[in-house]
């Protein structure tokens, strides 16, 4: 293992994995956490939290959803974003149904943007023309979460479950007079009957067992892992250790011109009012050495997610690199620093969080 030296206020971690290429790593991560105000002013966080290193589900592991997500992983495919976010009704108004957005901006062009329809609670009841759903009642704040959105487990067959999402609501309703429907769903994608399946919607990152991320994982040789082999029986899928939902992947390279703006995820605003917040753009330098007298090798991290967490104000962004292990010894250290930009940038902003 290399010994790690941090100079910066930004959390880091080196962890063993795997490559692609079925080849033993040292991934790398850089966490770099930020604070935000209700304009949008970003400050460097004093008290960052620290890398996550394996996944917090909020309740029963098979029918809850992810608290924090694994940020050690050794490669993503692209870049993704994705949080625990909580609607909110407009400031100063009672409203039934709201849409919440959020979006990244990447120069002049929207890289992403997604918009999820909130109500307040509906259940199924009957009428003349069937079974229908009931008018919501006015809405309350509300987890963006898995919980609140379609999906389950059948009451009375438990092995059948939603494998989209096991912890979501309204999936296999037997008796429907008074059974809830979702909270959160996409805008042109509402259940209108109870045998009707909508996909989930949420910001949420997805658990590595719930569809599509399940399929994506390699069988299991359980020989290999009891020898500390490369544990599975073919090459890592690309997108394997990517947790945003697939609408949150996004094919670009994070760079300064990124903005993300947020609608209806904030407390105390009015119903169209946007954050713009420019994230910012501060890639760690990392160099590896042996002693003061080798010369180092100077190592570019690639920044490949956007961790949200809008009821503290707060994001942070993952930069990632892994090395081969076969390339160092433990001998080897690793050093990172703040360039002069991302140092000038601290010390402007430290005073205002």
């Amino acid at each position: 293992m290399l010994n790690l030296y941090n100079d910066t206020s930004w959390q880091a971690n080196v962890v063993e994995n795997w490559q692609q290429d079925k080849q033993k790593c040292l991934t790398l991560v850089v966490k770099q956490s930020f604070e935000y105000d209700d304009q949008g002013k970003v400050f460097a966080m004093q008290d960052a939290p620290e890398i996550v290193v394996a996944d917090d589900m909020l309740d029963e592991p098979t029918t809850s959803s992810l608290v924090a997500a694994n940020e050690t992983m050794p490669f993503k495919q692209g870049f993704e974003w994705y949080g625990n976010l909580t609607a909110y009704p407009p400031k100063g108004q009672q409203v039934k149904v709201i849409e919440v957005n959020v979006a990244l901006q990447q120069g002049d062009a929207i890289a992403s943007s997604k918009t999820l329809r909130v109500t307040g609670q509906r259940v199924w009841k009957s009428s003349l023309l069937g079974t229908k759903a009931s008018q919501p009642s006015s809405l309350l704040p509300t987890a963006l979460n898995y919980e609140h959105t379609y999906g389950g487990v059948d009451a009375h067959k438990p092995d059948k479950l939603y494998e989209h999402n096991p912890a979501g609501v309204g999936y296999r309703v037997k008796h429907t007079k008074g059974a809830p429907l979702p909270l959160v769903e996409y805008p042109a994608q509402t259940l209108s009957h109870p045998k009707s399946r909508i996909p989930p919607a949420s910001y949420g990152p997805v658990p590595q067992f719930w569809q599509p991320r399940l399929s994506r994982v390699p069988q299991i040789d359980q020989q290999a892992l009891m020898a500390s082999q490369y544990p599975y029986k073919s090459a890592l899928d690309p997108q394997m250790y990517n947790y945003a939902p697939q609408d949150q992947q996004l094919d670009i390279a994070f760079d300064d011109s990124v903005q993300l703006l947020l609608k209806g995820v904030s407390p105390n605003k009015d119903y169209l009012d946007v954050t713009r917040i420019s994230l910012p753009f501060l890639p760690p330098r990392v160099a590896i050495g042996v002693d003061e007298h080798a010369e180092q090798i100077q190592l570019a991290l690639v920044c490949d997610t956007l961790v949200l967490d809008t009821d503290a104000n707060a994001f942070h962004l993952l930069w990632r690199k892994s090395i081969d292990i076969n390339s160092v010894s433990p001998l080897h250290y690793v050093l990172v620093t703040a360039s002069a930009i991302a140092k000038s940038s601290q010390a402007a902003t430290a005073g205002g969080s």
